[in-house]
């Protein structure tokens, strides 16, 4: 049954899926990009005003910003599983996770709070991707991959078997993790290596 949504971000990929599958988009909040097609309904602070008509999605990639919303609005939010995503019935979301169309999400994988997986990416079995995490588009995990709260994996990135990624984490684009990062860093390349363990210098590196 078609469903009425507003989104947190103006994220062209979801509201695209969301209306090929007969749902209808009010309109997105943000504090930018305002001209997109779709109604801007202003700052995120009104999401109060329209839980009772909608589903509201987060579609923001800023995990700091992901955990800021959840603690601020979580009884507001709802999560969204495209019907073009493959999901195993053994994996374990959270009721607020987001999984873009062609995602895959395999058996005992473990998704958190406001997961991200964008799309086309894969995260394989037993895997675990823990609260405000995004998955960027065509990232792939590999069997037994771990990672921490508000990390980032950027789009085209291959982890490895059994690596561990920490909590705070910028994994660059395309890059092949072959060996477990630390929390609070950053890293790139192929094979990817740790190049800030400074949080306060973030920029995504793409």
């Amino acid at each position: 049954m078609a469903k009425r949504y507003v989104l947190v971000g103006s994220d062209m990929d979801l509201i695209d899926d969301l209306v090929k599958h007969g749902n209808s988009v009010v309109g997105y909040f943000s504090t930018h990009d305002k001209e997109n097609g779709f109604s801007y309904l202003g700052s995120h602070i009104k999401i109060p005003n329209y839980q009772k008509t909608v589903n509201i999605i987060v579609a923001v990639d800023d995990p700091s910003f992901r955990k800021h919303l959840w603690l601020r609005y979580r009884q507001y939010l709802s999560g969204y599983i495209s019907p073009d995503a493959s999901i195993s019935p053994l994996a374990k979301l959270r009721s607020s996770v987001v999984a873009y169309p062609y995602s895959y999400v395999s058996a005992n994988v473990r998704l958190g709070e406001l997961v991200k997986v964008s799309v086309g990416a894969q995260i394989h079995h037993e895997s675990e991707v823990n609260d405000f995490s995004v998955i960027g588009p065509q990232a792939l995990l590999l069997g037994q991959v771990k990672v921490g709260e508000q990390s980032f994996i950027c789009s085209g990135t291959k982890i490895s078997p059994g690596t561990q990624v920490g909590s705070n984490v910028l994994v660059g684009m395309g890059s092949v993790v072959t060996r477990d990062i630390p929390s609070g860093s950053k890293a790139w390349g192929n094979p990817a290596r740790v190049i800030s363990e400074n949080i306060s210098e973030w920029t995504t590196i793409e």
